[in-house]
C-alpha cells in the first residue's frame, strides 16, 4: 500500500490582531483541507515524549515511528546522515546555523536566525573558508543548505562539549546571547575557535542577503 504522508510542520501560529484575533491557519480559506477533514478522520496524537524539547525533529521521528526518546541524539547526526558523512561513534555532531547577531558580545541580541535566509551560493563559500583556516583534525566543517550547516567534533562525545547546552538561534530571536556565549566558554576550545572566526570573516562581504555575525549550534551525537 502507497500512501501520500503530509507534515504540517510550523503550520501553527499565533492570534493576531491583522487577523482579527485569529491564527493564520484560522483566518485562511482552506477548502480542501476542510474537505478532507470532512471525509476522513481527525484525532490527536502526542508526538513529543516527556521531558524533550518540542521542535520538528523530535516530533518527525516519531511521526515516522521511532522512538525519540531512543533514537534522537540532535538534528546533527540526522543531517550528517542525510549529506553522507562518514562518522565514528564518539564524534560530536553540531548543527551549525549562520546567524546575525547586533554583536558578538555578553550585550548582544540575536537578530536573525537564518542571516536573512542567505542562498546556498553565499553560504558554501563562508563555511569552506572556515574550514580552511579553523578546520584541523578535531574541528571539521561541512556547507549544508542556505543557513544550516554542520560541524563535526571528532571524538566530542566523550568530551566536556558534549554537556554544553546551546539554545536553537529560532527560539532566541531578538533576545540576548548572553547565556549562550558563557555556555560556549565553558569550552575553551570552542570558544577560541568562535573567536577565530572574526579572522576568517573580518568585514562583511559584498553579497544579495546579510552575512553572518557569529555561530549558533545545537549538539548531538
Amino acid at each position: 500500500m502507497k500512501l501520500l504522508f503530509l507534515i504540517a510542520d510550523g503550520m501553527g501560529g499565533w492570534p493576531g490582531e491583522a487577523a482579527g484575533g485569529k491564527t493564520c491557519l484560522e483566518a485562511a480559506a482552506t477548502p480542501n483541507m476542510d474537505e478532507m477533514a470532512r471525509a476522513g478522520q481527525i484525532g490527536t496524537c502526542r508526538t513529543i515524549p516527556e521531558g524533550m524539547p518540542p521542535g520538528s525533529d523530535v516530533a518527525n521521528m516519531a511521526l515516522l515511528g521511532f522512538d525519540p526518546a531512543k533514537y534522537h541524539t540532535g538534528r546533527g547526526p540526522i543531517e550528517a546522515a542525510a549529506q553522507g558523512l562518514s562518522l565514528e561513534p564518539d564524534d560530536l555532531v553540531w548543527r551549525m546555523n549562520l546567524v546575525r547577531v547586533s554583536e558578538l558580545s555578553t550585550t548582544g541580541d540575536m537578530l536573525d536566525y537564518s542571516s536573512g535566509h542567505i542562498t546556498t551560493e553565499v553560504s558554501a563559500p563562508l563555511i569552506k573558508d572556515l574550514q580552511e583556516h579553523l578546520g584541523d583534525e578535531t574541528f571539521q566543517f561541512h556547507p549544508g543548505v542556505q543557513y544550516r550547516h554542520l560541524l563535526v567534533h571528532k571524538g566530542g562525545a566523550s568530551e566536556v562539549e558534549a554537556d554544553l547546552r546551546i539554545s536553537p538561534p529560532h527560539d532566541i530571536t531578538d533576545k540576548p546571547i548572553r547565556s549562550d556565549l558563557k555556555e560556549f566558554s565553558r569550552s575553551p576550545r570552542m570558544w577560541i575557535c568562535c573567536l577565530r572566526r572574526t579572522s576568517v570573516w573580518p568585514r562583511p562581504r559584498a553579497a544579495p542577503r546579510p552575512t553572518p555575525s557569529g555561530p549558533g549550534a545545537r549538539a548531538g551525537r
